[in-house]
């Protein structure tokens, strides 16, 4: 699928599935070893405000436990490992070896859909509770393993997140995090400068697939030829020796003036 939207040979039913958009991107980011990618997207994913309004990233929540994603020597990726009781999250990463203990972010990936269940069998709740019991679904770390969720989505989550984190006690809350898919394509775009191959294919194309689907921050407006408008469209384009040029950027823009136009 995701080569395939690379080259514009779309499958609008699989667009709409988040567990082809899952698979097709964490496909291919399990080919990337932890000293690529990984901390920047880690840090991109956000706790709860406190107080004081400030949002602990969780790659400095890591750095603060003596955990670094880049020193980590090897990184397993397993998907749709499932709890008997508790539910199939989507993703678990799986960092291991190297000086510093292991550590397991189980990833919750969402497109349009919002979590799931409601009280106890809040989603994100339930998933908490997978961290804490991995054996359950055949997972087998060890006791001191670091352990945090994120939360996936294309929107701003907050509210989700908060619903969820009301229903738990203050050290499971905090081990929730957010993140977009828009992060995603910004740490992959990034990393992929100095990853080697083949990461840095894989990271190319991962931010490709996700620019092509729209999974991405708004960046500005580009500029678009509108040759093709009529002469006497007056109200919004005057013909001229040079034609419309796109929209720009104004920086000292003080003022704004209103005057009723043609068609009123």
């Amino acid at each position: 699928m995701l080569l395939a939207e690379i080259h514009g040979k779309r499958l609008d039913a699989a667009r709409d599935n988040e567990d082809y958009l899952t698979s097709a991107v964490f496909g291919h980011l399990r080919y990337v070893p932890p000293a690529h990618f990984w901390t920047a997207f880690l840090t991109a994913a956000r706790r709860l405000p406190d107080e004081a309004g400030r949002e602990v990233s969780l790659g400095h929540t890591l750095e603060a436990g003596g955990l670094s994603p880049a020193g980590y020597e090897r990184l397993e990726v397993r998907f749709w490992r499932k709890h008997p009781r508790l539910g199939e999250p989507d993703i678990l990463l799986l960092f291991s070896g190297g000086p510093q203990r292991p550590l397991v972010v189980l990833v919750e990936a969402k497109l349009w859909a919002e979590k799931g269940g409601s009280g106890d069998r809040d989603q994100l709740v339930r998933y908490l509770g997978v961290l804490d019991d991995l054996d359950a679904a055949k997972v087998m770390v060890p006791r001191e393993a670091g352990r945090y969720l994120v939360y996936l989505t294309p929107r701003e989550s907050l509210a989700e997140v908060e619903a969820s984190a009301a229903l738990v006690p203050e050290p499971q809350r905090d081990r929730l995090f957010r993140v977009q898919w828009q992060d995603v394509l910004v740490a992959a775009d990034a990393a992929r400068r100095s990853a080697p191959e083949p990461a840095r294919t894989a990271l190319a194309d991962v931010a490709a697939f996700l620019r092509t689907l729209g999974l991405e921050y708004f960046g500005g407006f580009g500029r678009e030829a509108l040759a093709d408008l009529p002469d006497d469209f007056g109200a919004f384009y005057r013909p001229g020796p040079t034609g419309f040029r796109g929209f720009g950027r104004e920086p000292a823009l003080t003022m704004i003036g209103i005057q009723k136009g043609s068609w009123a």
